[in-house]
């Protein structure tokens, strides 16, 4: 076959080329609007995803075993605490209370609720199926430890009314802008035991176990769902300005709240 002469190939080629240019042009505007556009498209806060730890297993069969089981211990030390003939005796089954309310709800409930997903709405009271808010999370464990709580009033309150309803307004830890590993000491110094966190929009639970502070909560960032984390290591909360918790386990009058099944009624902003 003869060549064609230089002009008749440029001529073939000429086509190919173009849709070439064409398309770098078309991506390069493509690529510059999606960035303007990002670039006037608000952005969330970045919390990175930490490596999860493992989590040891609920000691319980089953979430229905583990309320079962917490339920007939607190029957028992309601019992104890009734019959009790001194302030000694009053005061060391008021202590053991505290220890078995911290760890019936950390230990044994909890773990049963990880990776239930969070939602702003979510409401379930079935850990692993439909979704949770963080304040549902917390007044639905209460509930489910035997308190007597109303979960859903409470659920929707301000952090620090959910906090006041159980242990008044002075029982507080404070770490308003604090440095978290600051906030975290002072929880160690604090005592274990479990207490509620109020952060700008956000609650949970604090576990002091003795040895580690945890963070517990139906995170609204990650994976979404609910999470135990170191405290300290929490994005959630160190990205928060306002902190203040509660000490549930430590507070007595909620503990003989607890055993005499009483009801706690839920602070109103206005109360």
């Amino acid at each position: 076959m003869t060549p064609a002469p230089p002009s008749v190939a440029h001529s073939r080629r000429a086509p190919f080329g173009l849709a070439a240019v064409v398309l770098a042009v078309a991506a390069a505007i493509a690529i510059g609007a999606w960035g303007w556009q990002m670039s006037r498209t608000p952005s969330l806060p970045s919390i990175p995803i930490r490596a999860e730890e493992p989590e040891p297993p609920p000691p319980d069969s089953s979430y229905v075993i583990a309320r079962e089981n917490l339920e007939i211990t607190r029957q028992d030390l309601a019992k104890r605490l009734m019959s009790a003939t001194d302030a000694a005796e009053r005061q060391k089954i008021l202590t053991e209370a505290h220890a078995v309310f911290a760890d019936g709800v950390s230990r044994h409930l909890a773990p049963w609720w990880k990776d239930t997903p969070w939602d702003f709405n979510g409401t379930t009271q079935t850990p692993g199926q439909g979704k949770i808010a963080c304040g549902y999370y917390v007044s639905t464990l209460l509930l489910h430890a035997g308190l007597k709580v109303e979960r859903i009033r409470m659920a929707q309150q301000a952090s620090l009314h959910i906090i006041q309803s159980l242990v008044g307004k002075d029982a507080l830890v404070k770490g308003h802008s604090l440095p978290l590993q600051q906030f975290v000491d002072r929880i160690k110094i604090c005592g274990a035991g479990l207490y509620v966190v109020g952060l700008d929009n956000h609650t949970g639970f604090i576990w002091n176990d003795g040895t580690d502070v945890w963070f517990l909560h139906s995170s609204f960032a990650g994976k979404r769902c609910v999470v135990r984390e170191r405290a300290n290591q929490s994005d959630v909360l160190g990205a928060s300005k306002y902190r203040v918790a509660g000490y549930l386990s430590g507070n007595a009058d909620l503990m003989e709240s607890w055993l005499a099944a009483r009801d706690v009624p839920t602070k109103l902003p206005s109360a």
